[in-house]
């Protein structure tokens, strides 16, 4: 993941998990991928592509290795021709939304991303794809949150918590996109408490305490906002 601004340093620690579902299997490429064995994920890929010239996914996670080594054009062509072979597949929008991030497009990325979501709706019969999806929409929106693309962040966070209310990241970061965003104390202290009343133990509750310790001393952002509270717990 790129460096983002300082507001969303800390929510990368505390998001989903991105990118391809790593398998246990410790040979897949996705495994590959994550362990970054770029070289080693490549020629695996290659294999199967060989066998299967419209095996969309292989494509897509090759494109994904070639966006990692920094090759963007191979990786957009790549994609392209995933994208022309299934383009019911949502895959390809996917992994093109995260290569035009890298490259820094972001207007296409957002594109992309809205391709990815609306081509995933009629897909979402299945639980382990509803996961796979709202664990990727996570990371969707930890990049619109460090851009501050709010209008896009917005209707990505509300998606997961239509698929998953009790989903306490997404909670969280609701709560910040309206202290930040909508400069909504009240939205934000309500969002935020429902991370501690929905699981009162949770890894999250600490850091919801003191955002909202600090929002209610806060009464505005616009003015000389701290963003350094988001990584702060409370631990009285």
């Amino acid at each position: 993941m790129k460096k983002l601004v300082s507001i969303f340093i800390v929510i990368s620690i505390i998001c989903q998990s991105s990118g391809p579902a790593r398998s246990e299997d410790s040979g897949s490429p996705e495994y590959l991928i994550e362990e970054n064995r770029l070289d080693d994920a490549e020629k695996i890929l290659d294999s199967w592509i060989a066998s299967d010239g419209k095996d969309v996914y292989a494509m897509s996670l090759k494109a994904d290795v070639c966006r990692r080594k920094g090759q963007y054009r191979k990786a957009l062509k790549i994609l392209e021709k995933a994208e022309k072979t299934d383009d019911l597949d949502p895959t390809p929008n996917f992994y093109l939304g995260k290569l035009y991030f890298a490259m820094q497009d972001f207007d296409n990325s957002a594109a992309q991303f809205r391709l990815f979501m609306e081509k995933m709706t009629p897909l979402l019969t299945d639980e382990d794809m509803r996961q796979y999806y709202v664990d990727n929409l996570h990371d969707i929106a930890l990049m619109y949150f460090g851009l501050k693309r709010y209008d896009d962040l917005y209707p990505v966070l509300v998606e997961i918590l239509k698929l998953f209310p009790k989903d306490t990241t997404a909670l969280y970061n609701l709560g910040l996109y309206y202290y930040y965003s909508e400069h909504s104390r009240s939205k934000a202290y309500s969002y935020l408490k429902s991370v501690i009343d929905i699981d009162p133990k949770g890894g999250l509750v600490p850091k919801a305490r003191y955002a909202m310790e600090f929002i209610r001393a806060n009464p505005d952002p616009r003015f000389a906002p701290d963003d350094s509270f988001i990584d702060q717990e409370y631990n009285n």
